[in-house]
């Protein structure tokens, strides 16, 4: 208790001093010394999150990363809509022409119905005159064929394949300026129209006037207009000269098949229609003078010259006679498969030995 007392005087002794005047600051004192860092503070609570900032610029472009690995390949899709029908095109260019066929393709369409009374019996047969032509080409000591399969080329038979000059060549005076080929009996077939003709080099300078001869073919005639004259020659093959007994010439007159030696003509019996397939045959045997005319293998007529021809070979023309000089003279068929050899074909002969057949048929 006395302790609180004197504290209490105390107190009152000091609210009794008089106040004096505040004096002037003293001088600023020298700096401490840093005192020791304090220890770290508990670590406070987290502040209160910031306003979002403005975005950042854009950055500069990248470099383009390496090529990735292929793919798988991806499933089929469903097959689509046939699209529209395209416009027709245009032909193509004519394709080459092809192999020939074989010689004896169409036998029924070159075969004819022959008939003869043999023993008091009327016989009626068909006979194969190409095969007959063929056999005797095949057995001349002279024979071309020409074919006209797309070309003139001349095949000679085995007795005459020593000739190698036999060659042929397309000529015209106004025609058409290239062959022409159409479909024939035994294939195709040569078409000669007004002055075209084929020029056959080779044939033996004398052989018109050898001691025999056959011409044998196939062939097609033709009017519309290009025959000219009121006998309306048609020309199918000459050698020589107009000259007489110098112009060998075949052919029609007045649609009669002719076998001329120029101011020495058979003319035959038969008138042959336009626009129809014939097989014509001529022969010739120098020993009786003998010119015969046969036609699809029966015989037409037949004559006795009354001189021999005269007239030279090797100028032998298709579709022409002399060269086409005469202007009067055109042609206007189609001519397949022609035969010329050096011997009389006999279809009689032929003939009589079917029909000897017809009897016994152990004959060969």
């Amino acid at each position: 208790m006395p302790t609180i007392i004197l504290f209490k005087n105390l107190l009152s002794n000091i609210c009794h001093v008089t106040q004096v005047s505040k004096g002037e600051p003293g001088s600023k004192g020298e700096k401490g010394s840093t005192g020791k860092s304090g220890t770290d503070g508990i670590q406070g609570p987290p502040g209160i999150n910031g306003s979002k900032g403005d975005p950042g610029l854009n950055g500069s472009k990248g470099d383009p990363g390496p090529i990735g690995s292929k793919g798988d390949p991806g499933l089929n899709g469903s097959k689509g809509d046939p699209g529209p029908n395209g416009s027709k095109g245009d032909p193509g260019p004519e394709g080459p022409q092809g192999p020939p066929g074989p010689l004896f393709n169409t036998l029924d369409q070159s075969s004819f119905r022959s008939a003869q009374r043999l023993a008091g019996r009327q016989l009626h047969f068909k006979i194969s005159l190409p095969r007959m032509n063929h056999q005797a080409f095949q057995s001349a000591t002279f024979g071309i064929l020409l074919q006209f399969n797309g070309n003139t080329t001349v095949i000679l038979n085995q007795a005459s394949k020593n000739i190698t000059n036999m060659t042929t060549d397309y000529e015209t005076h106004g025609g058409r300026n290239t062959t022409h080929y159409v479909q024939g009996i035994m294939g195709q077939a040569l078409q000669l129209k007004g002055s075209e003709f084929i020029n056959l080099h080779g044939i033996p300078e004398t052989f018109w006037r050898s001691d025999e001869h056959s011409v044998m073919g196939l062939m097609k005639f033709h009017d519309n207009g290009i025959l000219l004259g009121p006998k309306k020659d048609l020309a199918i093959l000459g050698d020589g000269e107009a000259k007489n007994y110098r112009g060998f010439h075949l052919g029609l007159r007045g649609q009669k098949v002719l076998f001329g030696f120029y101011n020495d003509d058979l003319l035959g019996n038969k008138q042959l229609d336009y626009d129809k397939w014939y097989h014509i045959t001529w022969t010739w045997k120098k020993a009786n003078k003998k010119r015969k005319i046969f036609i699809n293998g029966q015989l037409d007529k037949e004559s006795t010259s009354r001189k021999l021809y005269l007239g030279g070979s090797g100028q032998t023309e298709i579709g022409t006679w002399w060269s086409g000089n005469k202007g009067s003279i055109k042609t206007n068929m189609e001519i397949d498969t022609l035969y010329i050899i050096n011997k009389e074909i006999d279809y009689l002969s032929e003939q009589q030995l079917c029909f000897a057949r017809a009897f016994n048929p152990q004959l060969p």
